[in-house]
């Protein structure tokens, strides 16, 4: 969002679009399975909040850009935190922490996946070390190695 912020001039309209409906969803999604992990039994509660969440996300990110990239990060804000609470009400207890790593990765590789496209709209051509795909492979099953050795989430 500070990379979008930055370089609003820049970016287009659809591709901020992209952007907050992205962001929304991602964090929409993984909000509400957190939160029905948390509160199993109050579907109702967990959905509003995930939805909630998401929305104030997918808006905050689209308000650089344009209203239309507003709009799409708010509905798909709503939309990410309405499916992650299904899903977190749906899956059994024991695996809650498996699916909010695998969450967590779904979300990792998409934001880079968002910061090429980014890099590609703004035009930078300048060689980063992060633009290398096998460094970047490298990076996230690092942290994914590290983040795993720490213990279960919930």
């Amino acid at each position: 969002m500070i990379t979008t912020l930055r370089y609003k001039e820049e970016i287009s309209i659809m591709t901020g679009m992209v952007i907050s409906m992205t962001i929304g969803m991602l964090i929409g999604i993984t909000a509400g399975t957190i939160v029905a992990l948390h509160l199993h039994n109050d579907m109702f509660l967990s959905t509003f909040i995930g939805m909630g969440i998401g929305i104030i996300v997918g808006v905050v990110a689209g308000i650089p850009i344009h209203m239309v990239a507003v709009m799409d990060g708010m509905v798909s804000g709503a939309m990410g935190g309405m499916m992650g609470a299904m899903l977190g009400a749906m899956i059994m207890p024991e695996h809650g922490d498996l699916t909010i790593r695998l969450l967590l990765l779904f979300y990792s590789v998409s934001l880079c996946v968002l910061l090429y496209l980014m890099d590609y709209e703004i035009g930078h051509t300048r060689k980063k070390l992060f633009h290398n795909p096998i460094i970047m492979t490298i990076a996230l099953g690092f942290f994914f190695y590290v983040y795993r050795m720490l213990g279960p989430i919930l």
